[in-house]
């Protein structure tokens, strides 16, 4: 809850975040379409059990990417994904062990063919925790990061296939905006499904 000011003579743009009342112009992923185009690529390669590992419920790009699954389930015709709390806090060694035994409790409980964690380092993590078991990624386990990070992508085994934020044309929609005299508003920019 912030104090937000500015210049006489400048215009905000916030980027990747909202303020109360919502009359800044605002700029943010559009974690809904990301989330249900996520799933549809899941179930458009016959993937039927999927479990989603979330973020923290409180936050928005949680529960606007839970929306995305559920539509992306209703579309397909097939059962809604099963929800885990994914993001468990604490330091490394601690959330991997958290990790690890959600991973565990999912595989008996729900014999999943696709595990989507709700940011790209969880995605890693649920990966070791795969291999671990021997299990086969993508051959018996397929798991779906979000963010795209550039630095995680392409340091698990498989690569992982993760639903981009679009960084960079946030960033210049926001530029636009600010250096514009568009109404003020929230603009949502479109994620895409990077495969690997």
């Amino acid at each position: 809850n912030a104090h937000l000011t500015r210049a006489a003579g400048t215009r905000l743009v916030l980027l990747n975040c909202y303020a109360q009342g919502g009359e800044q112009a605002t700029v943010l992923p559009h974690d809904e379409q990301g989330a249900r185009d996520g799933l549809a690529y899941l179930y458009a390669k016959g993937h039927r059990r999927v479990v989603v590992f979330e973020l923290y419920p409180e936050m928005r790009a949680a529960q606007l990417r839970r929306r995305g699954c559920i539509q992306a389930a209703r579309t397909a015709g097939v059962r809604e994904p099963a929800f885990v709390q994914g993001s468990q806090g604490g330091n490394a060694d601690d959330e991997f062990a958290a990790i690890d035994a959600l991973v565990g409790e999912v595989l008996r409980e729900h014999d999943p063919t696709a595990i989507v964690a709700g940011n790209d380092k969880m995605a890693a993590r649920v990966i070791q925790c795969l291999h671990k078991r021997q299990i086969a990624v993508p051959a018996q386990v397929s798991v779906l990061g979000f963010d795209d990070h550039p630095m995680l992508v392409h340091a698990t085994d498989p690569p992982l296939t993760s639903v981009r934020l679009p960084y960079l044309q946030m960033g210049r929609r926001a530029a636009e905006l600010a250096c514009g005299d568009e109404a003020a508003g929230t603009v949502r920019v479109r994620c895409e499904v990077q495969e690997r």
